[in-house]
C-alpha cells in the first residue's frame, strides 16, 4: 500500500496553498492523510459565498427546539400586527429569518466543537500512553500499547461512522432515483467537463484585467445595462399600439376575479409540499425541506407553530402593500 505522510510544494505553488490539515485515515492506511487546498494562480477573489442551509441541521434536536420557539415568537407578533393594521410584517419576517440562519450556524459550530473535543481528548489519551512507553517499565508496556491500539481504533472508528453516513445516503439515493429517468439519474450520468473559470474581463478602454475590484465593477456595469428599464421611443409607442389593436381576446369576468384575489393558506400548503428537494435556495439559504419539515411537525402536533400561517400573512403583506425595500 503507498504511504504518503507529507506533501512537498515548490516557491512558485506555495503562495496558492492553504486549509492545511492532517486527518485519521479511517483505517484506510496506518498512516494520517496530509490534506491541502491548491488554487490555480490568478483566480479573482471570490470569498465565502451564499450562507445555505443543509438537512442534517434539520435533524439536530436543538436546531429543532430554537427554530420552533422563534417562529412562534415571530407568529404571535406578525398575527397582533395583521390584526392592528400595523406596518413592518415584512421586516419581522426578514428578522426572523435571519435569527434562523444564526441559531443554523451557532449550532453547527457546538456539533464541530464537541467532535473535536472528542477527537482531542483522544488523541490526549493516545500520547498519554506514549510517554508510558518511554518510561521503559516492561509490566505496563503491553498494556499501554493495547490501549493506544484500541484508541486510535475509535478515532478510526468514529471517522468511518461518518464515511459510511455519507455512503448510505448516496446508496439510498441511487436506489430511489439512480434507475429512473429523473434529474438525479441525467445529472450523474452526464459528461463531465471541467468548470470554464473566468479570470479576465475587459474594461470600457477594451485592456484585459484581472483584478476581482475591477472585474466585479464590469460584471455589475454588464448586469445593469441588461436589467435597465429600454427607453420608450417612438418605434417602441407604435409597435405597442399595433399589438393593442391585433389582439381580439380579453379576460373572462371570471378570469379578472380570480386576479384580483389574494393567495390563499391551502395554495401555499400546496406549493411547499410540491416543491422539489435537494434543489438550491434562494438567496436567503433556507431550503425547501425546512418548511416541510416545519408543515409536517405543525399537522401532528397543533401547539407547535404554523409555518404556512406565517407566510401567508407575509405573503397578504406584499399584495397589499408591494415588497418592502
Amino acid at each position: 500500500m503507498s504511504r504518503i505522510d507529507r506533501i512537498y510544494l515548490n516557491e512558485n505553488i506555495y503562495p496558492y496553498a492553504y486549509n492545511w490539515t492532517h486527518e485519521e485515515s479511517a483505517r484506510i492506511s496506518d498512516h494520517g492523510i496530509v490534506i491541502v487546498d491548491i488554487l490555480k494562480k490568478k483566480l479573482p477573489f471570490i470569498g465565502k459565498g451564499i450562507w445555505r442551509m443543509y438537512q442534517d441541521d434539520l435533524e439536530n434536536t436543538d436546531f429543532k427546539k430554537e427554530s420552533s420557539k422563534i417562529l412562534k415568537k415571530t407568529l404571535e407578533k406578525i398575527e397582533r400586527m395583521e390584526k392592528e393594521n400595523e406596518e413592518g410584517i415584512q421586516k419581522e419576517w426578514m428578522k426572523t429569518k435571519e435569527e434562523i440562519k444564526k441559531v443554523t450556524t451557532r449550532v453547527r459550530k457546538e456539533k464541530r466543537r464537541q467532535l473535536e473535543k472528542e477527537k482531542e481528548k483522544m488523541k490526549t489519551k493516545i500520547n498519554k500512553k506514549i510517554e508510558e512507553l518511554e518510561e521503559i517499565n516492561p509490566e505496563t508496556e503491553k498494556k499501554s500499547r493495547e490501549e493506544i491500539k484500541r484508541t486510535k481504533k475509535e478515532i478510526a472508528k468514529k471517522a468511518k461512522k461518518e464515511i459510511e453516513k455519507l455512503r448510505e445516503t448516496t446508496r439510498a439515493r441511487y436506489r430511489n432515483k439512480g434507475e429512473k429517468y429523473t434529474k438525479y439519474w441525467f445529472k450523474i450520468n452526464k459528461e463531465k467537463i471541467n468548470s470554464n473559470i473566468i479570470i479576465a474581463l475587459q474594461n470600457k478602454e477594451k485592456t484585459l484585467t484581472t483584478e476581482t475590484k475591477d472585474m466585479k465593477e464590469i460584471a455589475l456595469e454588464h448586469h445593469r445595462e441588461l436589467q435597465k428599464k429600454p427607453e420608450m421611443t417612438t418605434e417602441r409607442k407604435k409597435a405597442i399600439e399595433k399589438l393593442k389593436r391585433t389582439t381580439k381576446k380579453t379576460l373572462s369576468e371570471k378570469e379578472k376575479t380570480d386576479l384580483k384575489k389574494g393567495t390563499t393558506y391551502e395554495e401555499i400548503k400546496t406549493a411547499i409540499r410540491k416543491a422539489p428537494n435537494g434543489t438550491s435556495p434562494g438567496i436567503d439559504g433556507i431550503i425547501y425541506e425546512f418548511y416541510k419539515e416545519k408543515m409536517k411537525v405543525n399537522e401532528e402536533n397543533q401547539d407547535k407553530p404554523d409555518i404556512v400561517k406565517i407566510l401567508h400573512i407575509v405573503i397578504k403583506d406584499i399584495e397589499k402593500n408591494r415588497i418592502e425595500k
